[in-house]
């Protein structure tokens, strides 16, 4: 599939090409803009490090709370639920994940 003149989709098993409909030059920028320099291979490295870190390893943790009990109005103040107009830096990416994990309820 062709979307301004530029393929960027991959060949499917079945021969179909498959793509997110957004051109790689745009990717890149996007990409250099919303990570400072860092890499999208990097980020998405240290987000999956974190998801075990954080998901998987404390959540079986017998020394870790279950909860970490916000109220809603709260969390309102405790995490930035806003979407802005402009990307937000990888490592600010990382820290939203972080306060999810926070005051998410471990269920391990």
């Amino acid at each position: 599939m062709e979307r301004n003149g530029v393929s960027n989709g991959v060949i499917a098993n079945n021969g179909m090409t498959v793509t997110n409909g957004t051109a790689p030059a745009k990717v890149k920028a996007a990409n250099n803009a919303a990570g400072n320099g860092k890499s999208v291979d990097k980020f998405v490295m240290e987000a999956l490090d974190l998801i075990v870190m954080e998901g998987l390893h404390k959540g079986k943790d017998k020394n870790t709370p279950v909860i970490n009990f916000k109220t809603p109005d709260e969390l309102l103040d405790l995490i930035d639920f806003k979407v802005g107009e402009k990307p937000v830096s990888h490592d600010r990416l990382l820290e939203l994940c972080k306060d999810v994990f926070r005051y998410s309820v471990k269920t391990g």
